[in-house]
């Protein structure tokens, strides 16, 4: 929700295509897990899909961060 509310405010579409990668990612290694040829390419493709989503989150923060249109509450929220 964070970075959809983020991508309203900043319009950066880089933020929205690593996170819809990311999620693409993490819902193959779900419902393609047992496809794979092993248990640890399963936990790499489901990894990879974690750290697209943590680098979206965090390239969001950083713009919101140096926004003059969002609130800088301790929440860090946009």
């Amino acid at each position: 929700m964070a970075l959809v509310k983020g991508f309203r405010t900043h319009g950066r579409r880089r933020i929205l295509g690593l996170m819809a990668l990311g999620l693409g990612f993490i819902f193959a290694g779900a419902f393609f897990g047992g496809r794979l040829p092993s248990h640890g390419s399963e936990v790499a493709v489901t990894m990879t899909g974690s750290v697209l989503m943590i680098c979206a989150h965090r390239m969001n923060h950083t713009f919101c961060r140096a926004c003059r249109r969002c609130s800088h509450s301790d929440k860090g929220v946009c």
